[in-house]
């Protein structure tokens, strides 16, 4: 085999690695969803809801809208910044109202990850409180609140939920709840969990490394054979 169709056949080599490498990274294949509570009412908004979703985008979700007496405004949300195994839900969203609004964002078909996840929030309130909480769930449900990652009881804050390691398809659910006492009361804020991990990194140098070593082993191997048959290449 010649130095050219070594290089030719590695070239090949390095874009099948490139192509199941990013489609590992693909995003969560399930439809992302929001749901807001007032406590009496629910509006439930899925990722191309017609009527409800305002943004055209695959996995980023806007809504604006009344939700009992609150006027809830979801600026965007979004889970196109994380992939399968290396998850990040953003929510970001304004209450405006009396009363107690819970926000929840979630997404199921995550995994594997190993990693700690974790759970930053800033916020601003004119009313009583921001109570935000993060969880993921190894039966795969929207919602679901098996294992806790995060718990911030301030308007600001971060919390890690230590080292986990989730072999199997699991939800992530972001969940913010807010207490207005009075009816002009305002409140925003921004959520995000994240495993900030360097694992795809590390992957991508792996992989390119690996096929570096089998490139320098083969063309080594044609010089040698080269040299043993007289062959000039």
């Amino acid at each position: 085999m010649s130095r050219k169709s070594v290089s030719a056949f590695l070239m090949v080599v390095l874009v099948l690695a490139s192509v199941i490498f990013l489609f590992d990274l693909g995003t969560a294949e399930a439809v992302p969803t929001l749901r807001f509570s007032d406590g009496t009412t629910i509006v439930e908004v899925w990722d191309g809801r017609e009527g409800y979703d305002l943004r055209p985008e695959e996995n980023i979700i806007a809504y604006t809208g009344q939700v009992g007496s609150l006027e809830v405004d979801v600026t965007g949300v979004g889970t196109n910044i994380g992939t399968m195994t290396d998850p990040r839900l953003t929510l970001s969203a304004a209450v405006v109202g009396e009363g107690t609004m819970t926000i929840w964002f979630s997404e199921t078909g995550f995994g594997p990850t190993e990693g700690s996840f974790l759970t930053s929030a800033s916020g601003n309130t004119t009313g009583d409180s921001i109570i935000y909480s993060s969880f993921a769930d190894t039966s795969n449900n929207l919602y679901g609140e098996g294992i806790t990652l995060g718990d911030i009881g301030l308007n600001s804050g971060s919390d890690s939920s230590g080292m986990l390691s989730l072999e199997n398809a699991y939800s992530l659910t972001a969940k913010a709840t807010v207490t207005h006492t009075s009816p002009g009361d305002f409140t925003s804020f921004a959520m995000d969990i994240a495993v900030p991990e360097t694992s795809s990194f590390l992957y991508t140098i792996i992989c390119f490394g690996g096929i570096y070593s089998i490139r320098k082993k083969m063309l080594n191997d044609v010089d040698m054979n080269a040299k043993n048959n007289k062959v000039l290449i």
